[in-house]
């Protein structure tokens, strides 16, 4: 309706214009230095119209023309990255299924390319990790690092795992205190480290980082508490200055009985054995321990005697304790009181057997000249190890 009334209004104004021109169609003269040109004026208006949409029609048609061009430019680099990400897709499930060579064939045509995404550089880098290429592997991830430098700590921290995968330790552990040292809070590369030093057995640094893995709060007590306590022993059993190192040990870890127990394992190993004497006397009367007993035992020292009497107090205490009389065994079998020894053994093993105590038992039947009890006490050891 609204279209007609348009219509209608606009050969109103038609007839309108019409019988204004035909009472006065009015005159237009255009003179250019000896020509001039003479026409009604309605007739110069509609011939500059017509002029006006001529010129108007071929701008449009370049507008047109040039949009074309941008549609084509468009549609080539929308097929381009298509066949991109489909030769990435199909890469990517190559590397998945563990064809990395021919992974890598499919990633690689495509990080020459500038608007190679990221991840055809990370996954061809492990396509190249799985080969030993470690060279290619790393350039790669030099290429991904200069497309996003942004992106750099992601891109170390693959790089630390996959130098992890090879058993490439020492680069990897260059590459996380790298990272470390520029992210000391970064989770990850705490967690990587963590993992790193106890591989490498490094276990000085791994102390050093556990306070940074406190503060972090990565793992909880239980498991700090007890990460702190195997470092620590692995420290006492490998270092060389032992006492030093138990200088520089904090009053709560002193007190530990793992930690304690391992100081004093330390201590026989280098063979002080008069310091191991003075750590289990005064151990053992804070805070009793059957394994501290039977090391006990093992002490060689001119105070045999003196061992000897301290024990006899102890099983006064504990007349049932199997390891306080398998160590009166092994110190009376010392200073040659094989009587005793022989008793003390005997009911040690009545209460609880040991292999042990039966080897020692056996030993001093031996000195005995006591043969065929002898063979009946490795058969007992024997049968006890079968039965472990």
């Amino acid at each position: 309706m609204r279209r007609y009334l348009a219509y209608i209004f606009i050969l109103i104004i038609a007839v309108c214009i019409g019988l204004v021109i035909a009472k006065d169609p009015g005159y237009a003269l255009f003179s250019y230095h000896h020509y001039t040109v003479e026409m009604p004026l309605w007739l110069a208006v509609l011939v500059a119209i017509i002029v006006f949409a001529i010129l108007a029609a071929i701008l449009r048609l370049f507008d047109n023309t040039r949009y074309l061009l941008q549609r084509v430019r468009y549609w080539k680099q929308k097929q381009k990255m298509l066949k991109m990400q489909k030769q990435t897709q199909r890469g990517m499930l190559e590397l998945l299924e563990g064809r990395f060579q021919i992974a890598e064939r499919h990633l690689k045509p495509t990080t020459h390319q500038k608007d190679t995404p990221l991840m055809n550089y990370l996954s061809a880098a492990q396509a190249a990790n799985a080969l030993g290429a470690y060279d290619r592997r790393d350039t790669y991830l030099s290429k991904a690092k200069e497309k996003d430098p942004k992106a750099e700590t992601a891109i170390l921290i693959i790089k630390a795992k996959l130098q992890i995968q090879k058993n490439q330790l020492q680069q990897a552990e260059k590459t996380l205190e790298k990272l470390y040292k520029h992210n000391p809070k970064h989770e990850t590369v705490l967690r990587l480290l963590q993992s790193l030093y106890t591989k490498q057995n490094a276990w000085q640094p791994l102390l050093n980082l556990l306070p940074a893995l406190k503060k972090a709060n990565i793992l909880d007590k239980e498991t700090l508490d007890t990460l702190t306590i195997s470092t620590e022993l692995a420290l006492l059993a490998e270092t060389k200055d032992l006492n030093h190192h138990w200088k520089q040990l904090n009053r709560h870890l002193k007190k530990h009985p793992k930690i304690i127990v391992g100081y004093i394992t330390s201590l026989m190993k280098h063979r002080d054995f008069k310091q191991a004497k003075i750590c289990i006397e005064a151990q053992l009367k804070r805070e009793w321990s059957d394994t501290l007993c039977e090391y006990y035992a093992d002490i060689e020292t001119d105070e045999t005697e003196k061992q000897f009497k301290l024990a006899e107090k102890w099983l006064k205490q504990q007349p049932e304790n199997a390891a306080i009389l398998a160590t009166l065994g092994t110190l009376a079998h010392r200073l040659q009181l094989w009587g005793n020894a022989k008793t003390y053994y005997h009911h040690s093993l009545t209460i609880k057997p040991n292999i042990k105590t039966y080897l020692c038992l056996g030993k001093l039947l031996e000195q005995l000249g006591e043969s065929a009890e002898v063979i009946e006490q490795y058969r007992k050891a024997l049968n006890h190890i079968s039965q472990i």
